[in-house]
C-alpha cells in the first residue's frame, strides 16, 4: 500500500515536470528581448564604463575604448566616461576604480585633441 502511495507520486511528479518543460519551451516560450545598452540604470552603466577602462588600462588603446562606449548612447565617449566617473563617486566606488575611469577620460580627451589639431589648418 505505502509502495503504491510513493509510486504514484513519484509518476505525479514526473508527468508535472514533463507538462511544465513541455509548455514552457513548446507551447508557451519565452521572448528573448534585447534591449539597447542606453536602457541600462546608471549604475550599471558606471559598471559598463569601469570595465571598458580596466580594458584601456591594459591595452592603451582609445579608439577600442570609445567603439566600446559608443554602444552606451549617443552621447560622446567622454562625456559617457564623465557621468560615469560622478555616478562612482556617488556611489563610492573604491579609488583605483575612480582613477581608471579618470585615466579612460583623460585618453579620450587627448585623442580628441589631437584628432582636432589634425584636423584644423
Amino acid at each position: 500500500m505505502r509502495i503504491g502511495r510513493i509510486l504514484w507520486f513519484l509518476i505525479s511528479i514526473l508527468v508535472g515536470m514533463a507538462l511544465g518543460l513541455l509548455y514552457g519551451w513548446v507551447i508557451n516560450p519565452g521572448v528573448e528581448i534585447q534591449a539597447p545598452a542606453s536602457t541600462l540604470r546608471a549604475d550599471y552603466r558606471t559598471d559598463t564604463v569601469l570595465m571598458v577602462a580596466e580594458i584601456y588600462a591594459s591595452r592603451q588603446d582609445t579608439a577600442l575604448a570609445a567603439d566600446q562606449l559608443k554602444l552606451l548612447g549617443e552621447e560622446t565617449p567622454l562625456l559617457i566616461v564623465q557621468q560615469a566617473i560622478l555616478t562612482a563617486q556617488d556611489l563610492n566606488y573604491p579609488a583605483a576604480d575612480i582613477t581608471n575611469l579618470a585615466n579612460l577620460a583623460q585618453g579620450l580627451s587627448l585623442n580628441a585633441a589631437q584628432a582636432a589639431g589634425t584636423a584644423a589648418p
